[in-house]
């Protein structure tokens, strides 16, 4: 049974105010001064992987481009004077700890408690190159089963699940909500942005991620694809509010901060929420806890694995950034079930 939250995104959202402080508004970070292009590292993918240019090939032998730090990153919480150094999960077995609760350390108590963890799951793959794109692939279908069983292995209580209303992330959402015994809520706010309005309006491109009715011509490689949506994401964010897309990037990055900011503020002490979305929602929401310039949505969007899981924690200091595109339970057996489109 599916419900829904209380009223859909429509048009501007509000920028939201946290426990620990106001984030200031996507255009105000996108006008900081800052390199174009954020600087990357490198990480090697392994045999029998998709790169993260989407490339679903049986193997990959190159590098793959990442954000930069990979192994740490300092993350700002409002009320600290000294940002604090976190490590970023890579994916790795012992990147997650046994217990199935973050437990952080109130400062001003010195004790531990249990604050409220979000896990944010990319949808698992969908159909690219198909007739309709919005739906999950065989492959889509194995990569959410595995994530069940790893939550289930390790013990995870999810007390909530949400989902934005795309079909492939209400899939990859309702197997874990009947496993957790608890209902599927819908908010449109975690849908991910509109590839054909952003391609349509800052490209001249006329390919999409589905096939035309009636297009015989074979559907473009996607690493072709990819590089052309990078290009058309880096206009659409140099746009910022002004741009002509029907979502700006300002509208967008806003409305899904929004969404985390009222799921953190109704989860309870100790309380586990699951939400299914996709790459954009969860590039935005790393750039924006991460205080870093607008344009490294691409790489961190870029990189996100279909079924991975990116933790945030929400106390006293806010909301923070635990680990991003933990992907583990999809690199138990062979062939490998990483993919990033």
């Amino acid at each position: 049974m599916r419900k829904r939250t209380r009223g859909a995104y429509s048009g501007a959202v509000t920028r939201t105010t946290t426990r620990a402080g106001r984030v200031g508004s996507p255009s105000e970070r996108n006008s900081r001064t800052a390199p174009s292009r954020p600087q990357y590292g490198h990480a090697s993918a392994s045999a029998g992987r998709s790169g993260p240019d989407g490339n679903t090939g049986a193997s990959h032998s190159g590098q793959a481009s990442v954000p930069a730090a990979s192994t740490e990153v300092r993350v700002f919480r409002r009320s600290s004077r000294v940002p604090p150094t976190v490590p970023i999960g890579s994916g790795r077995s012992g990147s997650e700890p046994s217990m199935p609760r973050w437990m952080l350390t109130t400062p001003s108590v010195g004790s531990a408690v249990a604050v409220p963890s979000i896990l944010l799951v990319r949808h698992a793959q969908a159909s690219f190159g198909g007739e309709r794109y919005d739906v999950l692939s065989d492959h889509g279908h194995v990569q959410v089963a595995a994530l069940a069983a790893d939550l289930k292995r390790r013990g995870v209580r999810i007390d909530e699940v949400v989902s934005g209303d795309l079909d492939r992330q209400r899939d990859t959402a309702q197997p874990i909500a009947d496993a957790a015994g608890c209902e599927l809520t819908i908010d449109p706010r975690w849908n991910e942005y509109a590839t054909g309005d952003i391609l349509g309006n800052h490209s001249d491109t006329e390919l999409r991620e589905e096939r035309r009715p009636r297009d015989d011509s074979p559907p473009p490689s996607s690493r072709d694809f990819q590089a052309i949506l990078e290009r058309a994401l880096d206009a659409w964010i140099d746009a910022g509010a002004a741009g002509p897309a029907d979502e700006s990037w300002t509208v967008f990055a806003d409305r899904v901060q929004q969404a985390l900011a009222d799921l953190a503020a109704r989860l309870g002490s100790g309380r586990t929420a699951l939400v299914a979305t996709s790459g954009g929602p969860l590039a935005a929401l790393c750039v924006q806890l991460l205080d870093l310039p607008a344009p490294a949505f691409v790489a961190f969007n870029r990189v996100v694995v279909n079924a991975g899981i990116t933790k945030v924690v929400s106390g006293r200091g806010g909301t923070t950034l635990v680990s991003f595109n933990e992907h583990a339970h999809l690199e138990q057996g062979e062939p490998s079930l990483v993919t990033y489109r």
